[in-house]
């Protein structure tokens, strides 16, 4: 029987090592595919967010607010329109 037990210590401290390094790469790998996976991730929201930038600048520019004004039947006064009035800054 004490031959048995010391057979299986010793095969435990041979075969440890070898379990540990491949439990140790295991996570080593699960790790870095989770790093890829985030930086593909962050790669398409940073174009997304690029998109939805431009996006906001064409549709805040003056030019595409004016021609969807006119398409709605809007249109800026003439100029004969215009009335400007004075306005008094004395404190009486």
């Amino acid at each position: 029987m004490k031959r048995i037990a010391g057979f299986l210590f010793i095969l435990f401290l041979i075969v440890s090592p070898f379990i540990l390094n491949v439990l140790r790469k295991n996570v080593y790998f699960s790790t870095s595919a989770r790093v890829i996976n985030l930086q593909s991730r962050v790669l398409e929201l940073e174009s997304e967010v690029e998109a939805l930038q431009a996006e906001y600048y064409r549709i805040t520019s003056p030019t595409y607010i004016e021609s969807l004004a006119r398409r709605m039947g809007f249109h800026l006064p003439d100029s004969s329109d215009f009335i400007i009035l004075e306005v008094s800054t004395d404190k009486q």
